[in-house]
């Protein structure tokens, strides 16, 4: 599946880059990578929210994009064969 990375919203992207840069289960603390990838420092509450909503197991998912996956308790990746259009 190949996803346009414009298309995504501004967490959603940097969630992307982030995984790419440092795959899990690394990311037990996620939101401690994000400003060091992209400089942008969000908040726990906002980077869970942005994986439950882009995550097809999650009660909060959109049904738009399909890109995180839940692979422990606090531990996410990208979903796997996922292609970005930059």
């Amino acid at each position: 599946m190949t996803v346009d990375f414009a298309e995504l919203g501004d967490v959603a992207q940097d969630l992307v880059l982030t995984l790419r840069q440092y795959p899990a289960p690394l990311l037990k603390n996620l939101y401690n990578y994000v400003p060091k990838v992209t400089g942008h420092k969000r908040s726990p509450p906002t980077i869970r929210m942005a994986l439950q909503r882009h995550c097809r197991k999650s009660p909060w998912y959109t049904g738009k994009f399909d890109l995180f996956e839940r692979i422990d308790n606090g531990c996410w990746q990208l979903r796997p064969g996922l292609k970005f259009k930059v």
